[in-house]
């Protein structure tokens, strides 16, 4: 009995120890998280609150409706720049797709290639998307089906057909049904109308590879004239006018005339004046001889001493015949 006493005994002391332990680290615990905490935080008076994540429409999508100004009206579009929005085409035959691209004011690139699953000569892609807003005359790239991989070995020589004196249209519906792809190229010309093919790169009836490329010259018609500004070149000494005309481009006529006010050598008056015209327009200018000389007196003539009268005949004397 005296052991189980002394062990019940020990039992309790040490709980109590553990007990008593326990509480004082708990307190000391407490004591020191609130040294820890007690520091005043200071909180800004305005805090900048995080900005909404900006999320992007889908390049393909619907476009939005114009945002009506203060007045409620749409807003007008920028006058110095012509805005067109990009067709759909995607699954259209060729021809259609170059027609809807080109009645958009804008301008079809064309690129074959062979994939599965979509029927020859049909178009599966396009850059820039549909319903993009762009400025009139951009270049949208779309590619067209040759057929599947499968029908590669069976490419076959095409003939060139004519092009020349065709509109720019004609021309590529003509290329494009015997198989070719268009590059478009654009000059100036007095003899093509404008719209027209001007020349090929490639000769009319010359065999060449289904898909080649053929660049056609088209016309932009007559080259504007920029015109120039006649100079003033009164007062001008000669070699000075004549100088500043050709410089402009212009053809120089001189004519010369005695002048009392305008020195020897001098531009008198120039026709025409300061004036627009096209560029070898011919500028007549007028050069002062200076003052008319008078004219020379010389010798004085004598006067012609007048023939001596005939004596009068009486009429009585007879004649000697």
């Amino acid at each position: 009995m005296g052991k189980k006493s002394i062990a019940v005994i020990v039992f309790i002391l040490v709980t109590i120890g553990f007990l008593f332990g326990f509480v004082t680290y708990n307190e000391r615990l407490g004591e020191m998280l609130d040294k820890e905490i007690s520091p005043q935080v200071v909180v800004p008076e305005e805090v900048e609150k995080p900005q909404q994540p900006v999320t992007e429409e889908p390049t393909e999508s619907e476009p939005d409706a114009e945002e009506p100004d203060v007045d409620g009206e749409p807003k007008e579009p920028d006058e110095a720049s012509e805005l067109t929005v990009i067709p759909y085409i995607i699954g259209l035959h060729v021809e259609d797709a170059v027609k809807a691209l080109e009645e958009s004011s804008l301008v079809p690139d064309i690129h074959l290639e062979y994939v599965d699953g979509v029927e020859k000569e049909y178009v599966f892609y396009q850059r820039p998307p549909r319903n993009q807003e762009v400025p009139a005359g951009t270049t949208v790239s779309f590619s067209v089906s040759r057929g599947p991989y499968g029908s590669l070995g069976a490419e076959t020589k095409v003939m060139m057909p004519i092009v020349m004196g065709k509109t720019r249209a004609q021309a590529e519906n003509a290329l494009i049904e015997a198989g070719l792809l268009v590059k478009i190229r654009e000059s100036y010309s007095s003899e093509v109308m404008k719209g027209n093919v001007i020349s090929s790169d490639t000769a009319a009836g010359k065999e060449v590879e289904e898909g080649s490329t053929v660049i056609i010259t088209v016309s932009l018609g007559k080259e504007p004239v920029q015109q120039v500004m006649v100079p003033d070149v009164t007062r001008h000494t000669r070699a000075d006018a004549v100088s500043l005309l050709e410089s402009a481009g212009l053809t120089v006529s001189i004519t010369e005339a005695y002048s009392d006010t305008v020195p020897v050598g001098v531009v008198i008056t120039q026709n025409p004046g300061e004036v627009l015209v096209n560029p070898g327009t011919t500028v007549n200018i007028t050069i002062s001889k200076g003052e008319e000389p008078e004219p020379d007196p010389g010798e004085p003539e004598e006067p012609e001493e007048p023939d001596d009268p005939e004596e009068p005949v009486d009429p009585g004397t007879p004649s000697n015949g």
